[in-house]
């Protein structure tokens, strides 16, 4: 943690991970574009494996946060600059 209080999680890019369409999902750029957002902490993308769905793990600044309306903000950024969209979205307080 850095003294504002961010989390930056590293992954290297050897830890490739694919959508259900086998595609490969650039899980880096996604995180760095979600973290852009005042109201997330840390994410991390992740899959369980490939072909399995993206999931993207953000740890919120505020627990008592609306999660319906982050996660629109976070797809709604991901559409904007036409970043592929995580599957779910899994919220850590």
């Amino acid at each position: 943690m850095d003294e504002e209080g961010s989390i930056e999680i590293v992954a290297n890019k050897e830890d490739l991970i694919y959508d259900n369409n086998n595609g490969l999902v650039e899980h880096w750029n996604i995180e760095r574009l979600l973290n852009q957002n005042d109201l997330i902490k840390g994410v991390q993308v992740v899959s369980i494996g490939r072909g399995q769905p993206v999931t993207a793990v953000c740890v919120l600044r505020n627990s008592q946060t609306n999660i319906s309306h982050v996660r629109s903000e976070l797809v709604a950024m991901c559409k904007k600059h036409m970043f592929p969209v995580p599957d779910r979205f899994a919220f850590v307080h």
